[in-house]
């Protein structure tokens, strides 16, 4: 793992996102060919409601790790660089369990929100057990969101972009092959098949995130710089700096988000 300049970092991210997009192409025929239009639905209500509570756990946080780390790093305050890290990581954590807590017990309301009393497509209960499953996601990708800020502050984006891609090729397969051998296979409803391909997110990002930590343990010197201990700064003072960050990016991301939500409520309807 080594650091990059500008323009390898920038080639870098854009094949990774080339690769991810390809791989994201790929699943869509053959899973929608397996579970239909109502399992179709079904998917795209609980990506709905976990893409904004997404937004507001990552979105804004590791951009703001990643440039505070890059700033730091570059006047060789490793104490504090690491604090802001440490931080960061610990903010993340408890915005994503909030979330996931938020989202497991009120699932069955935004169920309604979604679909109403309308009969004939998916019911009340499959949906809500979608979004609980989902849900289970916003405890892992937090995490490794802010393990990516952090490399990408240190200017190193290889591993990045490489969890990028183990994270889609991971949950590719699972989507793909689960959801086969669930209808085809196990002769299970197409509904457990949603499912399995949901909780594909959550196993891809936990493998991601070990290949983040592995490659982080791996590095240690690369992360350790000489430290001039000449700025002094408190928790506060960090706190107001990662918010200063990130709100901007966490409110653009969920009006975007927003979209989704509002395009799936008023088209059922």
């Amino acid at each position: 793992m080594k650091k990059s300049n500008f323009i390898q970092g920038a080639m870098i991210a854009t094949v990774s996102i080339i690769i991810c997009k390809i791989l994201g192409l790929i699943y869509v025929i053959p899973f929608y060919s397996i579970i239909g239009s109502k399992g179709g639905a079904l998917y795209s209500y609980a990506y709905s409601i976990y893409s904004i509570f997404l937004s507001l756990s990552t979105c804004g946080i590791p951009v703001a790790v990643s440039r505070l780390i890059s700033e730091y790093n570059a006047l060789q305050e490793y104490s504090i660089k690491e604090r802001i890290y440490k931080m960061a990581s610990h903010i993340i954590i408890l915005i994503g369990l909030v979330s996931f807590i938020l989202i497991f017990i009120f699932a069955e309301n935004i169920a309604y929100m979604f679909i109403g009393n309308m009969q004939g497509g998916n019911t009340i209960n499959e949906v809500t057990i979608a979004i609980r499953v989902i849900s289970v996601a916003l405890l892992v990708v937090p995490q490794q969101s802010i393990l990516r800020g952090y490399l990408e502050g240190h200017k190193i984006m290889t591993a990045p972009s490489i969890s990028n891609i183990i994270e889609q090729f991971v949950r590719v397969i699972i989507i793909v092959v689960g959801s086969y051998v669930v209808v085809n296979i196990l002769h299970l409803p197409k509904e457990v098949a949603v499912y399995v391909a949901i909780f594909s997110a959550t196993i891809a990002a936990l493998c991601s995130y070990i290949y983040l930590k592995v490659q982080i343990k791996r590095n240690k010197k690369l992360f350790i710089t000489r430290d001039n201990s000449s700025i002094v700064m408190t928790k506060k003072d960090i706190l107001k700096k990662i918010l200063m960050y990130a709100i901007p990016f966490v409110i653009i991301d969920f009006v975007q988000s927003l979209y989704g939500i509002v395009d799936s409520i008023t088209l059922v309807k």
